[in-house]
């Protein structure tokens, strides 16, 4: 195990956590307005980080994956019509599935992708950073849609659990 993917894992499920309670705190049907921003809504972000958080960890648990746009289009479709609830369930499912497999596996391990050699540890660092990156962008959208973010910071994490 390398601790240092686990605590980004923790930290990666603690800041989705945030991030999930705040919105639910926020008038219903809000994480569907359309905003001018990467995604046209909030949800569209959500559902974005769930379809890449689990075909990166497909790319770690299946040999010799390959991305298809039948997979993204059944990924996307499990999506339609869920609720807050129901895609912050989706994605914790698949944020588990991460921490058990960095709990598991040497992080220095690769896998062949896109034509080169990856760290296991490299994507579960990918797959926070992203996870990062659009929870920000979550936050200019709820500010465009007059409501405040949650402060999610890596920091703060630590601070939180010293």
């Amino acid at each position: 195990m390398d601790l240092n993917s686990a605590k980004l894992c923790r930290y990666n499920n603690w800041a989705n956590g945030r991030m999930f309670m705040h919105l639910k705190g926020l008038p219903d049907g809000l994480i569907f307005q359309p905003v001018q921003s990467v995604f046209p809504s909030v949800f569209d972000t959500l559902v974005h980080m769930y379809i890449v958080d689990t075909g990166w960890f497909e790319v770690l648990a299946t040999p010799d994956y390959q991305p298809s746009k039948e997979r993204i289009d059944k990924l996307v479709e499990a999506t339609k019509g869920c609720s807050l609830e129901e895609i912050e369930a989706l994605l914790a499912g698949v944020q588990a599935k991460y921490l058990a497999f960095v709990e598991t596996q040497d992080m220095n391990s690769t896998v062949f992708y896109w034509g080169m050699d990856f760290r296991y540890g490299d994507i579960v660092q990918n797959v926070v950073n992203h996870g990062t990156y659009h929870r920000g962008n979550i936050t200019a959208m709820l500010r465009q849609l007059g409501h405040t973010g949650i402060q999610q910071d890596y920091s703060l994490y630590l601070y939180t659990f010293k």
